[in-house]
């Protein structure tokens, strides 16, 4: 998905940069059995909010506006460019 280009237009790495990426995550991933949490504002986000309802201490970051709309959400979601900010 990373490589198709329109978003290799927005981000501007070589394919090659994207699979090394893709690889270190890959390396450094932490495997979870998700465990049902409080039900999503949008049914489509039910698996993240269930993943984050597994480890209390993680943070999602994200583009999705939806996300801190959600009663509960707003201190475990940290937009994008707050986080690239570094808030």
């Amino acid at each position: 998905m990373l490589v198709r280009p329109n978003l290799r237009k927005l981000h501007g790495f070589p394919i090659a940069a994207v699979e090394t990426v893709l690889t270190d995550i890959g390396q450094h991933a932490v495997v979870l059995t998700p465990v049902f949490g409080l039900r999503a504002f949008d049914p489509g986000d039910q698996l993240l909010w269930d993943l984050l309802a597994t480890m209390p201490d993680v943070r999602l970051i994200t583009g999705d506006k939806l996300f801190p709309r959600d009663i509960g959400m707003h201190t475990r979601v940290i937009s994008a460019a707050d986080f690239v900010a570094g808030r």
